[in-house]
């Protein structure tokens, strides 16, 4: 042990009124305790690196997919929205597509 580092160590024991055998164990005991997390802090940051950027992916294509959808929707309600019937019939399809989707969410996820 270096010179300083032992000073350290004798400046450390005496602040806390403890012998230099019961820091060096304490600190012993909380490097055994903290080993696996020291090592694995690394290979943690990257995983979540890697969860972020999937994360950032799915939202930019989901947020595309919702540009696309407004836009057709937009175009058959403005071709359609014309007369009556055809805004009865954009209706009808719109509250079938919702109710359809619906359904669907409760099968697959639990959703209501």
């Amino acid at each position: 042990m270096r010179r300083a580092d032992f000073n350290r160590l004798d400046e450390l024991a005496k602040k806390e009124n403890k012998t230099k055998s019961e820091v060096l164990r304490e600190a012993f005991l909380w490097y055994a305790d903290h080993k696996e997390e020291l090592e694995n802090a690394d290979h943690d940051a990257a995983t979540v690196r890697a969860i972020d950027a999937m994360t950032n992916r799915v939202c930019a294509m989901l947020a595309r997919q919702g540009r696309y959808v407004g836009t057709l929707f937009e175009l058959t309600y403005s071709s359609m929205a014309g007369t009556p019937e055809g805004k009865e019939v954009f209706q009808a399809a719109l509250t079938k597509s919702k109710q359809m989707m619906a359904k669907t969410m409760r099968k697959t996820s639990g959703c209501s």
